[in-house]
This record gives structure tokens, sequence and C-alpha cells, in this order.
């Protein structure tokens, strides 16, 4: 059987909850997915709601979905698992998501919730599940630009199980375009696009991820994301669909927020597991500059970017790398050591410049520019940088934004 069985298990699922009572779905296929469904084990995971994860977030709302199904089929103890679903999104609602900003993981939580928001068996339920995926996409809609995310992720994968950062070549890390949840924003807001274009990449050699999709060892970008939401009777609420056009118009949107940093069973950040950090976002509706505050290390972490929506495949992001020490596919070499207010980045480490985006220097600033977003990056030294963003919305010209700047003074 495959590692992560659950990954599999959800789809057959959703295929047998839609077209159980349709032809489509012939006889034989059907008792086929029942009869995996019903032998899905009873143990902790699948019974239970657990704070922290048990396992990680998503594999525990997939074991938690897929076990109430075999518990109806099994005439078994529905109730039950209805209230550790409802106890489940409740710790969401009261201490936010563990994987949140990541584009390798949102969609694999989604794919679980939206089948709660179609088939749950119980009213109160399919509204708790409404009501969470309703959050997510308010999350992507306030902290992303037309769609595309940029700013800090927890798990953000750069290196297979392995930890080769080339065996199973990925761009979570690099690319706003490469991401497993945009097609489900594509489908909720018209925003974003709804597939990534591999033959126009800005890393060489990336590739689909092939048959096995649910395996450690194969992280990357899935090609069937999107596909739940597009089956899905669901529809955003009114007010998120409302947040995702302000962000076109609005001249600048300022977040601060708490997101949980921890990692179940990581011994590697054991004494501060599970504590909130700060992040922040400021977007307009031409660039977005977030970042989580942290001195140390954060599990699968991209620390902070600025994303440009005129090519959002183009960013800058900065980050300590520890000298002497392997990649990993927990990034245990890369470190956060950032501070943001408002449109500015204090930050020690190095800028990394990815999709190929270019500065021109005008007197001791680095300006950036793509389409109407701008950044400028001055080096204080010692490897700190300050960053500051803004727009052609909100100056005349370039000139009028470098003639703006300040210098930093110590």
């Amino acid at each position: 059987p495959p590692k992560d069985k659950d990954i599999y298990l959800i789809r057959f699922l959703r295929t047998l909850l839609d077209f159980r009572d349709s032809p489509r779905l012939s006889d034989e296929a059907e008792a086929r997915i029942v009869g995996h469904i019903k032998n899905w084990p009873r143990n902790a995971l699948s019974t239970r709601a657990h704070w922290p994860p048990k396992f990680t977030e998503n594999h525990d709302l997939m074991y938690l979905t897929i076990g109430l199904f075999a518990e109806e089929y099994r005439d078994g103890d529905v109730e039950g698992q209805i209230r550790e679903i409802k106890k489940f999104i409740a710790h969401r609602m009261e201490r936010g998501f563990v994987e949140w900003n990541s584009k390798c993981y949102q969609y694999h939580f989604s794919n679980p919730l939206i089948i709660l928001v179609d088939h749950a068996p119980d009213e109160s339920l399919r509204k708790a599940a409404q009501d969470l995926l309703n959050i997510m996409l308010a999350e992507r809609a306030l902290l992303g630009v037309n769609g595309y995310l940029g700013g800090p992720s927890l798990r953000c994968r750069t290196a297979s199980a392995n930890h080769s950062l080339t065996e199973r070549k990925v761009a979570y890390l690099t690319d706003a375009r490469y991401d497993g949840f945009l097609p489900t924003v594509y489908l909720a807001f018209g925003t974003g696009e709804p597939r990534f274009d591999f033959s126009t990449a800005r890393v060489p050699g990336l590739e689909p991820a092939g048959v096995h999709i649910a395996s450690g060892n194969e992280p990357r970008l899935k090609q069937d994301e999107g596909m739940f939401f597009a089956c899905s009777t669901f529809h955003p609420h009114p007010a998120v669909r409302a947040l995702s056009e302000e962000g076109k118009t609005r001249e600048s949107r300022y977040y601060q927020g708490q997101r949980f940093l921890g990692w179940p069973g990581d011994s590697h950040w054991a004494e501060q597991k599970w504590l909130p950090g700060a992040i922040y976002y400021y977007n307009t509706p031409h660039v977005s500059l977030g970042s989580v505050h942290s001195d140390g290390w954060n599990h699968q972490s991209r620390y902070n970017s600025v994303l440009f929506a005129a090519d959002p495949s183009q960013a800058l992001r900065l980050e300590k790398i520890v000298p002497g020490t392997p990649s990993h596919k927990r990034r245990y070499e890369a470190r956060g050591r950032v501070v943001q207010h408002r449109n500015w980045l204090l930050g020690q480490g190095t800028l990394f410049q990815d999709g190929g985006i270019k500065a021109e220097k005008v007197g001791s600033w680095n300006i950036y520019r793509v389409g109407k977003g701008l950044c400028a990056e001055m080096d204080l030294g010692d490897s700190y940088h300050v960053l500051q963003v803004a727009d052609l919305d909100q100056y005349a010209d370039e000139e009028a934004f470098v003639a703006a700047l300040a210098v930093p003074q110590r």
C-alpha cells in the first residue's frame, strides 16, 4: 500500500460520494471503493481530534473524514465521529491553521473539507466545514495579490524525502505561480491562474507529479488541483468575494496576525514548539511584502518575500543560510531573522533574487521594478538589508519613489 494512503483514498471517497447514485459508477467499482472505506482503520488518528495535530494537519483531517464515512458504511458511531470533526474545526477557528500559507499542503487540507461541505451527514457539520473553507479563502483574498500569495509560509517544500533539491525538483519557495491551492482560488474568485504552465517555468527542470502522488518523496506539484472545488456546490460567502475584489483597488492593506510555528515530534525546536509567531503583510494591488517575525528556525518555512503582481514568478526573499549545514526537507539549513513595520522590512542574511529579477542601482539603493510594483533595497553591512515596497499608483513615477526614500539611521 502507498505510504500516505489517505491521500489516494480521499479521491476515491469523493468519487464514491458524487456518483454512488449514478450509472457512471459501476456496481463493481462502487463495491470495491466501499470495501476500502469500510476497512479504514479505527485508531487514535481516525477517531479523535488532536491539538497539536497528531500527524500533520492535512492528514489528521483526511483520516477523520474517511473515518466518518467508514462508520456510516459500517453502521458504526457516526455521531461520535461528527463530534470529533467539529472539535477539529473548532480548533482551527480558535487557534488558526498549522500548515498556514502552504502551497504544497493547503489543497490537501481543502480536499476533505470540501467533501464535508458537500456530503457530511449532519447539517451543523456541513455548516462548520463551509465556515472554515470560507476562512481559508478569506485568508488568501486578504493576504494575496490577485490570487497569488507571497510572504511567509509553514511547510514550504524544497527537498525530497532524501533531502535532495534535485531528485524531485519543486518551486514552492521561489515561484508564486507554483501553488497547489491556486486553481481553487482561481475557481473561487477568478484570480490567479487555473494551472501551472511547466513550459514557461522560470525554475529549470520542473516536472509534474508522477503516479506517486502520496509519497513523501514526491513533493512535486500535483495536477488535479482544484477538482474537488470544481465538483462542489460550494460558493464563497459574499463577504469573502468582496474581500477579494477590494484587494484589486484599495491603495494598501496592512495585516498583523499570529500563526502557530511548531511541528509534531520535531526535537529540533522542542523548546519553542507550538508558540504563536507574528506575521505581517503590506499589500497593494501591485506588490506584496510579508514576513514572519523570527530569530531562528521554523519548520520547513519560507520566512518572507516580496511578490510582484505583474509577474508572480519574480520575487525577493531574505534568509540566513547556516554555513556547512546540508539541505534538508525540513529546511534546517535556513533561518529567518527579520522584522517588518508596514512596508519596511529589516533583516539579516542573503537576499535571493528569484525568477530572474534584477535591480537598477540608484545611489545607495537597489531599485526593483516589476510592472507597477516597486521595491528599494539597501545593504547595511554585516549581511543586513533594509527593504521598502510601494507601487506606481502611490507615486507619480519611479523617480518620485526614489526621491522619497530616506537612508536608515543606526
